[in-house]
């Protein structure tokens, strides 16, 4: 979704957007695009249904763009961060 030159918190109607159950995920985005929602539907007409009469309304909204997932071959939200590395024992030193 690509908007005007506005924070996102002062363009109407974009945050009671997030209340909405189909926007699972929204990230404002470098490049071309101002925001990416990933938004779940039932179908192509509820799909349209948001798309037209919700996120097009939207002052500010000027383009959306809509890509649609037909498979998925890998979706996790675990993190393989490594752990961080144990502190080096030390030496014990000799009491005389």
């Amino acid at each position: 979704m690509r908007t005007v030159r506005k924070r996102f918190n002062r363009m109407p109607g974009i945050p009671g957007l997030l209340t909405f159950g189909e926007v699972l995920e929204c990230h404002r985005v470098a490049g071309l695009d101002s925001y990416v929602l990933k938004v779940v539907s039932r179908n192509t007409e509820t799909l349209d249904g948001l798309i037209s009469g919700t996120l097009r309304r939207i002052a500010g909204v000027i383009r959306t763009t809509t890509t649609i997932v037909l498979a998925t071959v890998k979706e996790t939200t675990v993190l393989p961060l490594p752990e961080e590395p144990a502190a080096p024992k030390r030496r014990k030193e000799a009491v005389s």
